[in-house]
């Protein structure tokens, strides 16, 4: 099967930094291995994904991406992260576009559906197999500060269902009394070496604007440690903490094949407390 490289985008399984240019990789001549990775699988989605409609992309999906990123800078602790991460998402047809959740808000529709490749708004073109089984492969370049980060990783993705409900749901209440209730349409999970752990999603999906959440239980170089951006509320958290105690992160299920849920507490949130909670559920046949 050949390869399709996709032009330069961020995304949320990766650290929030400015790109530099696509194509390019550290130069590191020594091999390292990861440290305690737990990885990913597709096969427990095999047998859903035999039973849907391969002549569509409309349903909910499941990928798996293997992430390598080099990082230079000054005060690095480890120049390789190994990173494993799992997502579900939707692709929803709406009046004449092809709707896709995608996990760092990007208000993200489909350009081109051919037979072997589907290209995006947000610059993603993914191979498109025999099978309606999608695919990327990716290398690109960035920099925050005196860090600059190396990034290759590869995805594979399997339609698991016909259907095009939402995932779950976000909850959250701010200490003010201003909340959300909202459908969750992309969400996923990193495994991080040494069993640490990032979730990422977003809501909505054709319309409004799409709240995002990220959370992790390590400080990394050049990424933030939280994000939350309430656009129901037009309030926000944004910060990477290096590890100060100004949140609570709790991750259950991680290991469940049909999805995870979690509970956070953000302090000092534009001045003021937010508490939240949200589950993710795709129930296989």
């Amino acid at each position: 099967m050949n390869k399709i490289t996709t032009m330069c985008m961020t995304f949320a399984a990766l650290p929030l930094l400015t790109l530099q240019g696509c194509g390019g990789g550290a130069n590191n001549t020594t091999q390292p291995t990861p440290e305690n990775l737990s990885r990913f699988s597709l096969d427990p989605y095999e047998a859903a994904a035999a039973d849907t409609n391969k002549d569509s992309i409309v349903g909910t999906w499941v990928g798996v991406y293997d992430i390598r990123q080099d990082v230079v800078g000054e005060g690095v602790r480890n120049p390789f992260r190994f990173i494993s991460r799992k997502e579900f998402f939707v692709i929803k047809r709406s009046g004449d576009e092809t709707f896709i959740g995608n996990c760092d808000g990007f208000n993200e529709t489909v350009q081109v559906i051919e037979d072997t490749f589907i290209n995006t708004t947000a610059f993603r073109i993914f191979q498109r197999s025999e099978d309606n089984e999608l695919s990327i492969t990716s290398e690109s370049s960035a920099a925050s500060g005196d860090i600059s980060i190396a990034t290759k990783f590869t995805a594979r993705f399997l339609k698991v269902k016909n259907t095009t409900q939402p995932l779950g749901q976000l909850i959250w209440n701010w200490e003010d009394g201003d909340s959300g209730t909202e459908d969750i349409y992309c969400a996923g999970i990193n495994n991080l070496e040494n069993s640490e752990n990032r979730i990422s999603l977003s809501t909505n999906l054709e319309t409004g604007s799409k709240n995002i959440l990220q959370l992790s239980t390590i400080s990394e170089a050049a990424a933030n440690d939280v994000l939350f951006l309430d656009r129901l509320n037009d309030k926000s958290k944004y910060t990477s903490t290096n590890g100060e105690d100004d949140y609570v992160f709790n991750l259950n299920d991680q290991n469940n094949v049909e999805g995870f849920s979690f509970d956070f507490s953000l302090l000092e949130a534009q001045n003021q407390t937010v508490v939240g909670q949200g589950s993710v559920q795709v129930t296989l046949p």
